[in-house]
Protein backbone atom coordinates (compact mmCIF):
# COMPACT_ATOMS: atom_id res chain seq x y z
CA UNK A 1 0.00 0.00 0.00
CA UNK A 2 1.17 3.54 -1.02
CA UNK A 3 0.96 6.04 1.56
CA UNK A 4 0.97 10.12 -0.04
CA UNK A 5 3.99 11.82 0.26
CA UNK A 6 3.01 14.28 3.53
CA UNK A 7 5.52 17.27 2.98
CA UNK A 8 3.89 16.96 -1.29
CA UNK A 9 0.54 17.10 0.65
CA UNK A 10 1.34 20.43 2.67
CA UNK A 11 2.61 22.02 -0.14
CA UNK A 12 -0.39 21.48 -2.17
CA UNK A 13 -2.44 22.73 0.61
CA UNK A 14 -0.26 25.91 0.87
CA UNK A 15 -0.13 26.54 -2.81
CA UNK A 16 -4.43 26.35 -2.89
CA UNK A 17 -4.65 29.02 -0.24
CA UNK A 18 -2.68 31.63 -2.19
CA UNK A 19 -4.06 30.33 -6.14
CA UNK A 20 -6.91 32.44 -5.56
CA UNK A 21 -5.29 36.06 -5.19
CA UNK A 22 -8.12 36.89 -1.88
CA UNK A 23 -4.51 36.98 0.88
CA UNK A 24 -3.08 39.36 -1.64
CA UNK A 25 -6.39 41.64 -1.97
CA UNK A 26 -7.24 41.57 1.47
CA UNK A 27 -3.30 42.13 2.20
CA UNK A 28 -3.43 44.98 -0.36
CA UNK A 29 -6.85 46.56 0.76
CA UNK A 30 -5.11 46.65 4.49
CA UNK A 31 -2.25 48.49 3.69
CA UNK A 32 -3.80 51.05 1.20
CA UNK A 33 -6.29 51.91 4.89
CA UNK A 34 -2.99 52.18 6.85
CA UNK A 35 -1.24 54.66 5.03
CA UNK A 36 -4.23 56.27 3.73
CA UNK A 37 -5.21 56.76 7.61
CA UNK A 38 -1.84 58.02 8.86
CA UNK A 39 -1.38 60.28 5.56
CA UNK A 40 -4.74 61.99 6.96
CA UNK A 41 -3.32 62.11 10.23
CA UNK A 42 -0.37 63.87 9.50
CA UNK A 43 -2.49 66.68 6.75
CA UNK A 44 -4.55 67.92 10.04
CA UNK A 45 -3.59 70.74 11.69
CA UNK A 46 -1.20 69.39 15.09
CA UNK A 47 -2.96 71.78 17.26
CA UNK A 48 -6.73 71.10 16.66
CA UNK A 49 -8.89 69.37 18.85
CA UNK A 50 -9.85 67.18 15.89
CA UNK A 51 -6.19 66.04 15.73
CA UNK A 52 -6.07 64.53 19.32
CA UNK A 53 -9.76 62.57 18.34
CA UNK A 54 -8.42 61.62 15.37
CA UNK A 55 -5.31 59.73 16.25
CA UNK A 56 -7.76 58.07 19.26
CA UNK A 57 -9.82 57.08 16.00
CA UNK A 58 -7.17 55.91 13.99
CA UNK A 59 -5.92 53.45 16.56
CA UNK A 60 -9.15 51.80 16.93
CA UNK A 61 -9.80 51.52 12.63
CA UNK A 62 -6.40 50.09 12.87
CA UNK A 63 -7.00 47.51 15.71
CA UNK A 64 -10.37 46.68 13.76
CA UNK A 65 -8.93 46.37 10.19
CA UNK A 66 -6.36 44.38 11.26
CA UNK A 67 -8.10 41.94 13.19
CA UNK A 68 -10.86 41.68 10.75
CA UNK A 69 -8.33 41.18 7.65
CA UNK A 70 -8.43 36.83 8.57
CA UNK A 71 -11.85 37.13 8.70
CA UNK A 72 -12.50 38.92 5.32
CA UNK A 73 -10.19 36.14 3.73
CA UNK A 74 -12.35 33.30 5.19
CA UNK A 75 -15.51 34.87 4.47
CA UNK A 76 -14.34 35.57 0.82
CA UNK A 77 -12.74 31.73 0.00
CA UNK A 78 -16.48 30.29 1.89
CA UNK A 79 -18.52 32.27 -1.16
CA UNK A 80 -15.16 32.04 -4.05
CA UNK A 81 -12.70 29.60 -3.27
CA UNK A 82 -13.80 26.85 -1.69
CA UNK A 83 -17.14 26.00 -4.25
CA UNK A 84 -15.05 25.83 -6.42
CA UNK A 85 -12.26 23.53 -5.49
CA UNK A 86 -13.65 22.11 -1.85
CA UNK A 87 -12.50 22.88 1.72
CA UNK A 88 -8.51 22.77 2.82
CA UNK A 89 -7.33 24.09 5.89
CA UNK A 90 -3.95 26.53 5.47
CA UNK A 91 -1.46 23.66 7.58
CA UNK A 92 0.54 25.36 10.38
CA UNK A 93 3.85 26.26 9.72
CA UNK A 94 6.31 24.24 11.47
CA UNK A 95 8.21 25.79 14.78
CA UNK A 96 11.03 26.43 12.75
CA UNK A 97 9.25 28.65 10.04
CA UNK A 98 7.53 30.64 12.14
CA UNK A 99 11.08 31.65 14.09
CA UNK A 100 12.41 32.55 10.99
CA UNK A 101 9.23 34.92 10.20
CA UNK A 102 9.48 36.12 13.15
CA UNK A 103 13.18 37.09 13.21
CA UNK A 104 12.80 38.72 9.45
CA UNK A 105 10.18 40.51 10.50
CA UNK A 106 12.19 41.97 14.16
CA UNK A 107 14.66 42.38 11.70
CA UNK A 108 13.24 44.46 9.36
CA UNK A 109 11.12 46.34 12.43
CA UNK A 110 14.60 47.33 13.93
CA UNK A 111 16.04 48.42 10.70
CA UNK A 112 13.28 51.02 10.01
CA UNK A 113 13.20 51.98 13.64
CA UNK A 114 17.05 53.01 13.72
CA UNK A 115 16.70 54.70 10.29
CA UNK A 116 13.77 56.86 11.34
CA UNK A 117 16.03 57.94 14.72
CA UNK A 118 18.88 58.77 12.67
CA UNK A 119 16.48 60.58 10.18
CA UNK A 120 15.60 62.73 12.57
CA UNK A 121 18.98 63.87 13.22
CA UNK A 122 20.84 63.91 9.69
CA UNK A 123 19.21 65.57 7.22
CA UNK A 124 21.14 63.19 4.80
CA UNK A 125 19.73 59.92 6.16
CA UNK A 126 16.12 61.78 5.91
CA UNK A 127 16.36 62.28 2.67
CA UNK A 128 17.16 59.20 2.03
CA UNK A 129 14.40 57.72 3.41
CA UNK A 130 12.74 56.82 -0.25
CA UNK A 131 15.21 54.64 -1.07
CA UNK A 132 15.63 52.31 1.96
CA UNK A 133 12.06 52.01 2.72
CA UNK A 134 12.00 50.93 -1.18
CA UNK A 135 14.59 48.32 0.07
CA UNK A 136 13.00 47.49 3.17
CA UNK A 137 9.90 46.79 1.58
CA UNK A 138 11.84 44.37 -1.52
CA UNK A 139 13.14 42.58 1.87
CA UNK A 140 10.24 41.66 2.85
CA UNK A 141 8.09 40.72 -0.31
CA UNK A 142 10.94 39.23 -1.54
CA UNK A 143 11.25 36.88 1.92
CA UNK A 144 7.32 36.24 1.39
CA UNK A 145 7.58 34.99 -2.34
CA UNK A 146 9.16 32.12 -0.45
CA UNK A 147 6.15 30.65 -0.03
CA UNK A 148 3.92 28.10 -2.28
CA UNK A 149 2.39 29.83 -4.57
CA UNK A 150 3.82 33.13 -3.86
CA UNK A 151 6.88 33.46 -6.62
CA UNK A 152 4.78 36.27 -8.44
CA UNK A 153 5.70 38.19 -5.29
CA UNK A 154 9.47 38.63 -6.93
CA UNK A 155 7.64 41.47 -9.40
CA UNK A 156 6.58 43.18 -6.49
CA UNK A 157 9.63 43.12 -4.48
CA UNK A 158 11.27 44.64 -8.05
CA UNK A 159 8.49 47.32 -7.84
CA UNK A 160 9.37 48.27 -4.70
CA UNK A 161 12.89 49.23 -5.58
CA UNK A 162 11.81 51.11 -8.71
CA UNK A 163 9.44 52.80 -6.44
CA UNK A 164 11.77 54.13 -3.77
CA UNK A 165 14.06 55.48 -6.68
CA UNK A 166 11.41 57.17 -8.03
CA UNK A 167 10.40 58.84 -4.65
CA UNK A 168 13.63 59.83 -4.03
CA UNK A 169 13.79 63.57 -5.68
CA UNK A 170 10.20 63.98 -3.75
CA UNK A 171 12.48 64.11 -0.04
CA UNK A 172 9.61 63.03 1.17
CA UNK A 173 11.39 61.83 4.16
CA UNK A 174 9.15 59.20 6.20
CA UNK A 175 6.14 60.50 5.34
CA UNK A 176 7.24 57.90 1.91
CA UNK A 177 6.39 55.01 4.24
CA UNK A 178 2.63 56.03 4.01
CA UNK A 179 2.60 56.75 0.61
CA UNK A 180 4.67 53.67 -0.11
CA UNK A 181 2.05 51.49 1.62
CA UNK A 182 -0.51 52.79 -0.35
CA UNK A 183 1.04 52.65 -3.85
CA UNK A 184 2.41 49.09 -2.93
CA UNK A 185 -1.16 48.13 -1.16
CA UNK A 186 -2.93 49.69 -4.29
CA UNK A 187 -0.60 47.14 -6.70
CA UNK A 188 -0.78 43.79 -4.41
CA UNK A 189 -4.46 44.53 -4.38
CA UNK A 190 -4.30 44.40 -7.96
CA UNK A 191 -1.88 41.44 -8.79
CA UNK A 192 -4.59 39.82 -6.26
CA UNK A 193 -7.53 40.67 -8.12
CA UNK A 194 -5.90 39.34 -11.35
CA UNK A 195 -4.90 36.08 -9.70
CA UNK A 196 -8.86 35.78 -8.66
CA UNK A 197 -10.11 36.72 -11.89
CA UNK A 198 -7.58 33.65 -13.38
CA UNK A 199 -8.64 31.59 -10.78
CA UNK A 200 -12.62 31.75 -11.04
CA UNK A 201 -12.40 31.56 -14.81
CA UNK A 202 -10.79 28.28 -14.63
CA UNK A 203 -12.00 26.70 -11.59
CA UNK A 204 -15.87 27.19 -12.56
CA UNK A 205 -18.49 26.04 -10.32
CA UNK A 206 -20.16 22.75 -10.39
CA UNK A 207 -23.41 22.77 -12.63
CA UNK A 208 -21.95 25.63 -14.80
CA UNK A 209 -23.06 27.73 -12.83
CA UNK A 210 -20.54 31.35 -12.52
CA UNK A 211 -21.57 33.33 -10.21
Amino acid sequence: MEYPNLDEVELRSKRYWNVDGIPEIVMGCLWIVLGGAFLLRDSLPQASGFAAFYSIILMVILIIAFLSAARIVKILKNRYTYPRGGYMELPESPRSQRLLRGTVGGLIGGATSVMIGLSLKHQTIADLSSPAIGVLFAAATLFASRKPGMRHLIWLSLASIILGVAMYPLKLQWSALYWFFILMGISMAVMGACRFRSFVRSVPLPGGNKS
